[in-house]
C-alpha cells in the first residue's frame, strides 16, 4: 500500500496502515496490529518481526509457607493452571500492567508495596505508577501499609503500571512484619521494535466460545447470559432473567470452548478469568459472582411413552412434584412434545433439482401417493431458480399436524410436479426421517417472551428468557401430572444439566432515575411467577388524570391531577417529580445495626419493586418488604389507622406514630411481616375511589383493608378496616400458601386466591355470578370452587385469569395450561363467544374459539372494555387472533360497528382497500369508560395499531374523531382511513417499533364525556404518553390533549 507522510507535533512519521508480515519496515513507521497502533522505534530495518501486545497480569497474593525451606512468604497464584510459586521473579514490558489482590486474610498484617531497591525498601517506595485500593477505592501508599486501617478492608488490591519511566528493576515485599524477604524482583524489559502508542476498539458481534476462536485486546462483544435475580423482598425463586452485556477485550486469548473464557465469568480472584472487563449491559449483575444457582439447562430419562396422553406441543407446563425435599427447590417450567401415531418428525433425501420445475413457495401441499399408508400430512415447499426444492414444512394447526397418522420411518412421499407449479418437472419425492410413536415425549426448558422483542431475537439471538428455576441438582426426578396430557401414567425425566448464571441484587433498574423501567399495575419488577407470566395482564388502568411511572433507580416519577392525592403532592403540577417516602422500619433493619426484618437484597436504601394506581389513589411495594398508600382513604384504604385522604404516602400497617414508635404488632400490624405482592381493586372500573386493598407476605398469607361493603375483605363481615387484616390460610385456605390472587371491581369488589394446593378460592361480590360457585350470593368469607377444579386431575391448573368491572356488572375467565378457557357472570355483549348472550354462574368452558374443549389450544388471552361492554381476544398456538363482544365504534377492528357474540377476526387496513390478518402479538389493550372503547394491538416487534374512539387524540393518529377509522384526508391527500379495521399509529421516529409496553388509562362521567390518554414504555427505557390533557398532565399550561406521542417534562 502507498506510504502515508504523518505529522504528529514537529515529528513526521510514516503511517503504513494494518501489520504485514512480509513487509519491510523502518524507523518511524506506524502500523495496525489487533486494535493498536504501533510506532517502529528501532534503527535498521526490520521485516517479519510482528508487534507484541502488552498484557495486564492479576495476581492472587497469599501469605504461606513455601515447603522448599519452610519459610513465610508471599504465594503468587498467577494463573489457575499453573505451578504456584513463591516470592518468585516477575517478568514485565513496558506497558504492562500487573494488579496485585490481597483479599485472603491471611494477608493481614502483610501489605505489598513496591520500592526501587533491594535494600532499605521502606525507605525507598516505588512512587511513579502505583496505585492502592483498600475496598475498591483509592488510598494513599502509607494509609494502605498502615496494618490497622489494611486488616479491617475486605478488598485489597495494589495495580502498578510499567512505563517509561519506571526502572529496569524493582521489588514487590511486604511493608508489614514479613519484609523483603516476603516478596521477590520484577524484572521491566525495554520496548525492542514496537512501541505501542495507542488503543482503538473492534466490534466482533456476538461473543463465539468455540475452541480456537482468537479475540485480541479491545475487541468489542456483546454475550447473552443468565442471572440469577434477587429483586423480590423474599427471593423469589421465579425472579429470573437473562441479560445482554457487552464487553471488551483485556487480554489476547483464544477460547478453548470451556467457561474459563466466558466473559462474564470473572472472579476477581484468579488471573485466568480476566480476560474481558463489562463496558454495559441491558440489565446489571455482578460478573464477579458467576455461580451455579441450579437452573436447569436439559433433561434426560424421560418415561416411556403412553398412548393414552394426547397428540400436541403443551407450553410452561410446571411439574407436580420433585425428588429435591430442599425447600428452595424450584423446577421451573417446560415445554412438553407429545407424538401421535405416525406423526412426521422430519423429512429428508429431496429428489433431485429438476430445471423444469417451477420456482416458487407453495403452501398447503398434500401428496400424490407414499409408498406406505400414510395419510394426511400437507406441506409448504420451497423451490428455488434451480428447480430444486430447499425447504419443506409440514404445515401445523394449533400444535397438531393436520390428519398425518400412519407414516413410518423411510417412507417415500410424492409430490405430484402439478402441485408444484405444473412446469413439466419430474414428481418431487422425499422420505420420512422419524415417525412418531403415540405418547411418546420430549422435554425442554420452557423459554418465554415475557421482556424482549423479535428485533432483539433478530439482532442478538435472543430465544427468550430461559425458565429453569432455580436450586436443583442433576440427577433430581421432576413429575409431571399425567392429567395434563389427557390421562396416563404420570410424565417423569432427570435433570441432566445445570447451567451458571451472574448475580445481581437490583438488575431491573438502570441507574438512570429519568429511565422507565416499567409501567404501573404490571407487579413487582422482574417477577416471573408462572400464574402472572403472560403477557398483558392488565389491559387497561382507570385514573384521574395521573400518569406515573416507574424510574430507574427504584423511584417514582409522577404529575398530573391530584384532586384525591393520587400525585403524591397537594397540588396538580406539569412537571414530573419524584415521589418522597420515609423508611421508619428499613432504619432499624438489620441493614443499619437494628433488630427489625425490613432489610433489602443489597443492604442499600430500599427500592420500589412494585406500584399499583386506582382511580384516585395509588400503593407502592419496597424491596424491603414496605408497603405504601396515597390518595383517597375515606375507607380506611391508606391503611394508617385513618379515613382521611392523604396527600404523600403513608405506611400501610398503622398509624405514622406508631410505626415511627414499633412498640407491638397490634398498633404497628406489619412490624415483623414482609410483604411481597400487592394488589388495589379499583385498577379497572367505573368512577370510584371506593376501593379495597390486598398483599400477600412471605409466608403466603393473605392481608386485606379498605372498603368492605359487599365482603370482599374475607373478614367474614362488611365492616371497613383502616389496617390490614389477616385472612389466615389456616382458618380459609386449609394451610396452603396463596401463589396467586386476583381482584376486580371498583366498589362492587370479587376477590379469587389460588393456592400451593392448586385450589381456587372465591369470596366478595355476586351479583352477576362471577364468583362461578352456582348461585348469586355476595360470600364474606373464602369460598372454595368445586364445580371446576382447576388442578391436574380437573380441568388443569389456571394459567392466566382476566376480569372485567363496570358499576355492578362482572365478568371474569380462565385460561388452563390445557389451552382451554372457563368463564363466569356477566354476557350481555356475548363476549364469551358462546353465540348468546346468557350469563353464567358456574365456571363454564367456552363453546367455540381456540379455548373450547375440542381444540384447547388457546395460547393466550385479553379481555378489554368494561364489564357492561365487554370484549374477549383470543390467541391460538399458532398466532391467529380472533375476538367477540361489544363493538362500538369499531373497536373489534373487524370492519363493522356491531357486536358479535361469536369470534371474529380482526383485520389492519393497509392502504387501497387492502386488509390483513394480526398474527402472534404481544398483547391487547384498551381504554374503556361506559359504551366508549380504544383498542391498541401491540407486536412483539415493537409497532402499535390502534381502533375505536379517538375523541381525545387517543389514537395517536395524529388528529381527533369520534371513531379513529372514519375517512380522513391527511396533509398529503393520500392518507385515509375508513372501514373499522385497525390503522397503524403515528409515531415519533424514537418510538416507532420501539413499543415494549402500554396502556389505556383515564375515566369518564355520567353524561358519556370520556378523558382519555395513553402511556407507553419504550424498549430503551423511556414514558411516552398522548391524549386527553386535563391537569397539565401531558406537561403544557393550557391542558391540550396531544393526538401523538410524545416525551414529558421530567424534573
Amino acid at each position: 500500500m502507498a506510504i502515508t507522510r504523518t505529522k504528529i507535533g514537529n515529528l513526521w512519521f510514516n503511517y503504513r496502515g494494518e501489520y504485514d508480515s512480509s513487509a519491510t519496515y523502518k524507523k518511524d513507521d506506524i502500523v495496525i496490529w489487533n486494535n493498536t497502533d504501533y510506532l517502529n522505534i528501532r534503527e535498521s530495518s526490520v521485516s517479519g518481526k510482528q508487534p507484541e501486545q502488552n498484557t495486564q497480569y492479576y495476581y492472587n497474593i497469599q501469605t504461606t509457607t513455601d515447603p522448599s525451606d519452610s519459610t513465610t512468604k508471599f504465594q503468587i497464584d498467577a494463573d489457575e493452571t499453573s505451578t504456584i510459586e513463591w516470592a518468585q521473579t516477575l517478568y514485565v514490558r513496558r506497558g504492562d500492567k500487573i494488579i496485585f489482590h490481597q483479599n485472603n486474610n491471611n494477608n493481614d498484617d502483610q501489605p505489598l508495596a513496591l520500592a526501587t531497591s533491594a535494600t532499605s525498601q521502606t525507605s525507598n517506595y516505588l512512587t511513579t505508577g502505583v496505585t492502592y485500593y483498600h475496598n475498591e477505592e483509592t488510598v494513599t501508599q502509607v494509609d494502605y501499609v498502615t496494618t490497622s486501617k489494611f486488616n479491617t478492608k475486605t478488598s485489597r488490591k495494589v495495580v502498578v503500571e510499567f512505563d517509561k519511566d519506571t526502572p529496569s528493576e524493582i521489588w514487590y515485599f511486604s511493608a508489614g512484619t514479613g519484609g523483603a524477604n516476603y516478596g521477590g524482583k520484577i524484572v521491566v524489559a525495554d520496548w525492542d521494535t514496537w512501541r505501542p502508542l495507542r488503543n482503538s476498539f473492534s466490534w466482533k458481534g456476538l461473543h463465539v466460545n468455540t475452541n480456537g476462536t482468537q479475540y485480541y485486546e479491545n475487541d468489542v462483544v456483546h454475550v447473552r447470559h443468565g442471572i440469577s435475580n434477587d429483586m423480590g423482598t423474599d427471593q423469589e425463586p421465579q425472579s429470573k432473567k437473562e441479560t445482554l452485556s457487552a464487553y471488551i477485550c483485556l487480554r489476547a486469548h483464544t477460547t478453548d470452548g470451556t467457561e474459563r473464557f466466558l466473559p462474564y465469568n470473572r472472579n476477581i480472584d484468579t488471573n485466568a478469568n480476566m480476560y474481558w472487563i463489562k463496558s454495559g449491559a441491558e440489565y446489571e449483575s455482578d460478573d464477579e459472582r458467576y455461580e451455579d444457582n441450579g437452573v436447569i439447562q436439559t433433561v434426560n430419562n424421560i418415561s416411556a411413552a403412553d398412548a393414552s396422553r394426547l397428540r400436541g406441543v403443551f407450553r410452561s407446563v410446571t411439574p407436580k412434584s420433585t425428588s429435591n425435599s430442599s425447600a428452595v427447590a424450584h423446577p421451573g417450567a417446560f415445554k412438553i412434545t407429545v407424538q401421535g401415531n405416525g406423526d412426521i418428525l422430519a423429512v429428508d433425501n429431496f429428489s433431485a433439482a429438476d430445471a423444469s420445475r417451477t420456482a416458487g413457495s407453495y403452501t398447503g401441499v398434500a401428496q400424490s401417493a407414499t409408498t406406505g399408508v400414510g395419510t394426511g400430512a400437507s406441506f409448504n415447499i420451497t423451490v428455488d431458480s434451480t428447480g430444486a426444492v430447499t425447504n419443506v414444512e409440514q404445515v401445523a394447526v394449533r400444535n397438531k399436524k393436520i390428519g398425518a397418522t400412519g407414516y413410518v420411518d423411510d417412507e417415500t412421499i410424492t409430490i405430484a410436479d402439478g402441485s408444484l407449479g405444473g412446469g413439466g418437472a419430474a414428481d418431487f419425492t422425499m422420505q420420512v426421517n422419524g415417525a412418531g410413536v403415540a405418547g411418546t415425549a420430549t422435554i425442554e426448558v420452557e423459554r418465554v417472551e415475557t421482556f424482549d422483542s423479535k428485533r432483539h431475537q433478530r439482532w442478538f439471538n435472543d430465544t427468550g428468557m430461559l425458565s429453569g428455576g432455580e436450586n436443583n441438582v442433576v440427577g433430581d426426578t421432576l413429575t409431571f401430572d399425567g392429567d395434563i396430557f389427557g390421562g396416563g401414567a404420570d410424565l417423569t425425566c432427570q435433570v441432566a444439566t445445570t447451567i451458571k448464571q451472574t448475580r445481581g441484587a437490583s438488575n431491573i433498574y438502570t441507574g438512570n432515575p429519568h429511565d422507565c423501567v416499567s409501567l404501573i399495575n404490571n407487579g413487582p419488577l422482574g417477577d416471573d411467577n408462572k400464574y402472572y407470566r403472560l403477557s398483558g395482564q392488565r389491559t387497561s388502568r382507570h385514573c384521574v388524570n395521573w400518569p406515573v411511572f416507574h424510574g430507574g433507580t427504584g423511584n417514582i416519577w409522577t404529575w398530573g391531577s391530584n384532586s384525591n392525592g393520587q400525585n403524591g403532592f397537594n397540588h396538580d403540577f406539569m412537571t414530573a417529580t419524584q415521589m418522597s417516602f420515609n423508611h421508619y422500619d428499613w432504619w432499624r433493619s438489620t441493614d443499619n445495626g437494628g433488630t427489625g426484618v425490613h432489610t433489602t437484597p443489597d443492604g442499600e436504601v430500599p427500592k420500589i419493586i412494585q406500584i399499583e394506581g386506582g382511580y384516585q389513589s395509588g400503593m407502592c411495594l419496597m424491596n424491603s418488604g414496605e408497603v405504601y398508600h396515597w390518595g383517597y382513604g375515606g375507607h380506611g384504604q391508606n391503611g394508617d389507622a385513618s379515613t382521611s385522604n392523604r396527600d404523600h404516602p403513608v405506611r400501610v400497617g398503622g398509624s405514622n406514630q406508631n410505626v415511627f414508635l414499633a412498640t407491638n404488632t397490634s398498633t404497628h400490624v406489619w412490624r415483623d411481616t414482609r410483604i411481597k405482592r400487592i394488589f388495589i381493586s379499583n385498577w379497572q372500573g367505573y368512577n370510584t375511589n371506593t376501593h379495597s386493598c390486598y398483599a400477600i407476605d412471605e409466608d403466603g398469607q393473605l392481608w386485606s383493608w379498605g372498603y368492605n361493603g359487599y365482603g370482599q375483605l374475607g373478614t367474614n363481615n362488611t365492616s371497613n378496616y383502616n389496617t390490614p387484616q389477616l385472612i389466615s390460610k389456616s382458618t380459609y385456605f386449609n394451610n396452603s400458601e396463596i401463589e396467586a390472587f386476583w381482584t376486580i371491581g371498583d366498589s362492587y369488589v370479587s376477590a379469587y386466591a389460588y393456592t400451593k394446593e392448586k385450589k381456587l378460592y372465591v369470596w366478595g361480590r355476586n351479583a352477576d355470578g362471577q364468583l362461578g360457585i352456582g348461585n348469586t350470593s355476595d360470600q364474606n368469607t373464602p369460598q372454595e370452587v368445586t364445580t371446576v377444579t382447576f388442578d391436574g386431575t380437573g380441568v388443569g391448573e389456571i394459567k392466566k385469569f382476566q376480569g372485567l368491572n363496570h358499576s355492578d356488572d362482572n365478568t371474569v375467565a380462565i385460561l388452563t395450561e390445557r389451552g382451554t378457557i372457563y368463564t363466569t357472570g356477566y354476557n350481555n355483549q356475548g363476549h364469551m363467544g358462546n353465540g348468546n348472550t346468557t350469563a353464567l354462574n358456574t365456571w363454564t368452558i367456552c363453546s367455540n374459539g381456540c379455548g373450547n374443549a375440542s381444540n384447547a389450544d388457546c395460547n393466550n388471552f385479553w379481555m378489554g372494555g368494561n364489564g357492561a361492554h365487554a370484549q374477549m381476544w383470543i390467541e391460538d398456538s399458532l398466532g391467529n387472533i380472533q375476538c367477540a363482544g361489544y363493538n362500538n365504534h369499531g373497536s373489534l377492528g373487524n370492519g363493522n360497528a356491531t357486536t358479535q357474540n361469536s369470534f371474529v377476526t380482526p383485520k389492519v387496513y393497509v392502504g387501497s382497500n387492502t386488509t390483513r390478518d394480526f398474527h402472534r402479538i404481544k398483547m391487547v389493550s384498551f381504554f374503556p369508560h361506559g359504551n366508549d372503547l380504544s383498542t391498541k394491538i401491540l407486536t412483539w416487534d415493537g409497532h402499535v395499531f390502534h381502533t375505536g374512539d379517538n375523541r381525545n387524540g387517543q389514537s395517536s393518529n395524529g388528529w381527533s374523531s369520534t371513531t379513529s377509522t372514519n375517512d380522513r384526508n391527511a396533509e398529503n391527500n393520500k392518507e385515509h382511513f375508513q372501514g373499522y379495521y385497525f390503522n397503524q399509529v403515528r409515531f415519533p421516529t424514537s418510538l416507532t417499533g420501539n413499543v415494549e409496553d402500554m396502556r389505556g388509562c383515564g375515566y369518564g362521567d355520567n353524561s358519556d364525556t370520556i378523558y382519555a390518554f395513553w402511556e407507553y414504555k419504550s424498549f430503551d427505557n423511556r414514558y411516552y404518553l398522548n391524549g386527553y390533557g386535563g391537569s397539565y398532565m401531558q406537561g403544557n399550561p393550557d391542558g391540550q390533549y396531544y393526538c401523538t406521542a410524545h416525551v414529558p417534562i421530567l424534573g
